[in-house]
């Protein structure tokens, strides 16, 4: 005698939450979307470049070997740290603008002279760019 076998079907709810098979991430519970670090530091594309700083004339605030940030369509402010052309070498330093108009292109290490920029130096003196951020790795 033959009897046939009732089949049925079930489905089953699958659940979006995976199971650990070996050490659980404890950071997990706090993980939200992604970040973009084009979208964290740069604002327009098409303007900003990244340059390397090759010296200690702006540490503490900027550390040697940091890379910098630089918007070119920002225009500079007095307190901006710039990125500059004098005598054709390029230079970050921070911009001061005193009440009498005089800039000053300020060394943030003590151990380095400032720049004032004056008639003598204006012609070969040429603010390249802002910067906005600075990456540094440990």
């Amino acid at each position: 005698m033959i009897h046939k076998l009732k089949t049925s079907s079930y489905r089953l709810p699958l659940l979006y939450q995976k199971v650990s098979a070996g050490f659980p991430n404890p950071c997990s519970e706090f993980i939200s979307k992604p970040i973009s670090l084009d979208e964290l530091l740069i604002t327009r594309p098409s303007s900003t470049f990244m340059i390397r700083v090759d010296g200690l004339s702006m540490t503490p605030t900027i550390p040697n070997g940091a890379i910098l940030i630089v918007d070119k369509s920002i225009n500079a402010t007095s307190n901006s740290i710039v990125v500059a052309i004098v005598d054709g070498d390029f230079i970050v330093k921070e911009l001061i603008i005193n009440k009498d108009k005089t800039a000053i292109l300020h060394s943030h290490n003590p151990e380095y002279i400032d720049i004032i920029i004056n008639e003598r130096n204006q012609d070969t003196t040429e603010i390249w760019g802002v910067v906005t951020s600075y990456i540094k790795q440990l």
